[in-house]
């Protein structure tokens, strides 16, 4: 609302001057000069439609004339009607009743002297009021990435429209009103809307093209329709002159051969990027492949080169327990009459024996515990008798500090052999 009411204003000034020359006998060559600023320039789109129009606004002299095909060509392909009350701004609203020079002729040359000074006051005045008309304005922009391009290459614009004010606009499409045989459309984006915090509204679009002959080119201008409270109008966009030229030292004429240009990358998608790994990966994971295969095949060997080592030096429980005791005998504990060291290899001796053989529990066990642990089917009733009596004389020496008789060092001794012959029997027995 605040808006509109801004645009009153100037109209308010021009009546205040028009009573100002009728009283004091303005000079009129000032009418021409107010006529012909830059002032009128900006009033002539935002003149109220019921507003008798200033005298200076025919002085403009009538915009750029459209063609109405191409008008309606662009609001059939925006989806917009046109309504009553929508106008151009080369076909304003606005009625006079002639140029201000014409008036200004009538007037007496007389009053020029002395007065020429009052119409500058008005001017600075309507000065001030240029941002404020300014501001209402929509701005829009052909923005473009240069203005000179070789041959064949891309050019990449941008249409862009920003306002304060809500309306409707559909940027339009540069294929409907360039000709192909020119220009070159490759890509043209959705058009994008945003509204910034402070209320300025944006919409852009973007436009890939290119030229396929040199020389300067001015593409035709592209109306930019919009719908502000129900009416529609256009705004037209100038395109800037666009020079096309060849590469430095191309000549051009039908003798020259340029050089093959190099071929331009294209985004690769998901299964190119694969396949691209995978051949450029392949050399590697198949080295490292082939050298895990090859480990594995060696721990594989090497686990069974021991366990064939295992099988041809394998003893029996039997050969173990001769083994480990002629090993304590070497030791020499009876002849330096260490009877702890040498009843406690005894005892370990007959309980390693035992566990690898029947596979009981005997290394952890108490001598009670052990015989519980062993039956007539393990050993017969007698030497269970004679290993409870050499398991108890190795626990008084280890544990009782008893010494013992020389009897009993021989009797532990023949105990051994004596067991072990007798397993070795039993075991040839059941293997026939």
């Amino acid at each position: 609302m605040m808006h509109r009411l801004l645009l009153w204003i100037p109209y308010i000034f021009y009546c205040f001057y028009s009573m100002l020359s009728r009283i004091w006998g303005l000079l009129p060559s000032a009418g021409a000069m107010f006529g012909s600023s830059q002032v009128c320039s900006a009033l002539r789109p935002y003149g109220p439609g019921s507003a008798a129009a200033p005298h200076c606004l025919p002085a403009l002299g009538p915009a750029r004339p459209r063609p109405n095909n191409v008008l309606q060509a662009a609001i059939a392909a925006a989806g917009l009607g046109m309504e009553s009350g929508g106008r151009r701004p080369d076909r304003g609203g606005f009625a006079a009743e002639g140029p201000s020079e014409e008036r200004a002729a009538t007037q007496p040359a007389a009053k020029a002297a002395g007065l020429q000074r009052r119409p500058q006051l008005l001017l600075i005045i309507l000065t001030f009021l240029l941002p404020v008309l300014a501001s209402a304005q929509a701005n829009i922009q052909f923005l473009v990435d240069s203005t000179e391009l070789l041959i064949g290459d891309q050019l990449t614009a941008r249409m862009r429209l920003e306002s304060r004010e809500d309306v409707l606009v559909r940027l339009p499409n540069p294929t409907v009103y360039w000709d192909d045989d020119l220009v070159e459309v490759i890509r043209l984006s959705d058009q994008l809307e945003e509204i910034s915090p402070d209320g300025l509204n944006s919409f852009e679009k973007k436009i890939t093209f290119t030229f396929w002959d040199t020389g300067h080119y001015q593409l035709p201008d592209l109306p930019i329709l919009y719908q502000k409270d129900g009416q529609i109008d256009s705004l037209w966009l100038k395109v800037p002159l666009i020079r096309v030229k060849f590469p430095p030292g191309i000549r051009g004429d039908s003798s020259y051969v340029a050089p093959i240009k190099d071929i331009m990358d294209e985004p690769q998608n998901f299964i190119e990027k694969l396949l691209e790994w995978f051949f450029f990966y392949l050399p590697i994971v198949a080295v490292v492949f082939l050298i895990l295969f090859a480990s594995v095949l060696g721990f594989l060997a090497y686990l069974l080169y021991k366990k064939a080592q295992a099988r041809k030096t394998y003893k029996t429980p039997e050969e173990r327990a001769r083994i480990a005791l002629k090993k304590l005998l070497a030791k020499g504990y009876l002849e330096r009459e260490e009877w702890a060291e040498f009843h406690t290899g005894i005892s370990w001796i007959i309980r390693s024996y035992l566990r690898l053989r029947f596979r009981v529990r005997a290394l952890e066990a108490t001598t009670n515990q052990l015989l519980d642990r062993l039956n007539y089917e393990h050993l017969e009733q007698s030497l269970l008798l004679e290993l409870r009596e050499v398991l108890e004389t190795a626990d008084l020496v280890k544990y009782a500090k008893a010494s013992p008789l020389a009897a009993a060092n021989d009797f532990s001794l023949k105990f051994i052999h004596k067991m072990l012959e007798y397993v070795e029997r039993q075991e040839a027995l059941r293997n026939r």
